[in-house]
């Protein structure tokens, strides 16, 4: 059977304000008003992002197809996880003549917040088949740990 929660009105207003600021920042940025004027800088293509955690660290995935390991910049600052990048036509594209175009270029940016504290100086990233994946390792503070009941 089942365990009873008490409904806690503040409990819940305390999540949708921390889901409500995640939004925000991943939307705008920590920073406020610079992090629109890199918002500008988006396209139409904005990559897909999958992000999830383990014990030991956070895993991030995003579908970038046609952008080489040169045109993508990945940075953590202030709790948040940006990429940056191009996703370029190619230069035959550029001097031919449209038929259809439904692929989307240009310059994109996301922000990802990470939930809790990281060790920045372990972080690694790789491109691969058009799908980069960047993994970065918890500070040691906020891995869990299981502690041991004494007698």
């Amino acid at each position: 059977m089942g365990t009873l929660v008490r409904f806690d009105p503040f409990r819940e207003f305390s999540a949708i304000q921390r889901q409500m600021s995640r939004l925000f920042d991943e939307v705008f940025g920590r920073s406020g008003g610079a992090a629109l004027q890199d918002l500008s800088m988006a396209s139409a293509f904005a990559p897909p992002v999958d992000l999830w955690e383990a014990p030991d660290a956070y895993y991030l995935r995003a579908e970038v197809p046609g952008v080489t390991k040169d045109d993508l910049q990945v940075e953590v600052s202030d709790g948040a996880l940006v990429i940056r990048g191009e996703r370029k036509i190619g230069d035959r594209l550029e001097k031919e003549q449209w038929l259809r175009q439904e692929g989307a270029y240009g310059a994109f940016y996301r922000a990802v917040t990470l939930p809790g504290a990281i060790d920045a100086d372990k972080i690694q990233a790789r491109v691969q088949h058009g799908v980069l994946e960047v993994i970065v390792p918890k500070a040691e503070e906020a891995r869990t740990r299981v502690i041991p009941i004494a007698a």
